[in-house]
Parts: structure tokens; C-alpha cells; sequence
């Protein structure tokens, strides 16, 4: 992650090879843009949508 004011960047050769990258880092659990989840939607996720991959109902259902 940057610190405050500090930007981090690279160069690649293909589209595919950003969204490949931002598809397999587990560290990123949402990318806005086209292709992903549309501008204005990531703060309204859906009911299939879980933080973490979670299932949240499911685990407290197990409780």
C-alpha cells in the first residue's frame, strides 16, 4: 500500500494483463471500472455480495 502522498505505479503491455492482476491479489476486494463493478456501486453490494467472501447468515446460522 502507499503511504500518504505517495503514489506507486507500473507500465503494462495489455489490458489483460491488468485485469488479471487485479483478479488473482487477494488483498484487493473491489475494482471499479468497466469490465468490473460499475462506477457508483461499490458501496451497495448485493445479497450475494460478502465482505471477505464470507457468508455472513451462514456462518452465525452454525452458531
Amino acid at each position: 500500500f502507499s503511504p500518504i502522498s505517495v503514489l506507486h505505479y507500473e507500465y503494462y503491455d495489455t489490458y489483460e494483463d491488468v485485469k488479471i492482476l487485479l483478479q488473482s491479489d487477494d488483498n484487493i476486494q473491489c475494482v471499479v471500472g468497466y469490465d468490473f463493478v460499475p462506477f457508483g456501486a461499490s458501496q451497495t453490494p448485493t445479497l450475494n455480495d460478502y465482505a471477505d467472501n464470507v457468508d455472513t447468515m451462514m456462518f452465525l446460522s452454525g452458531l
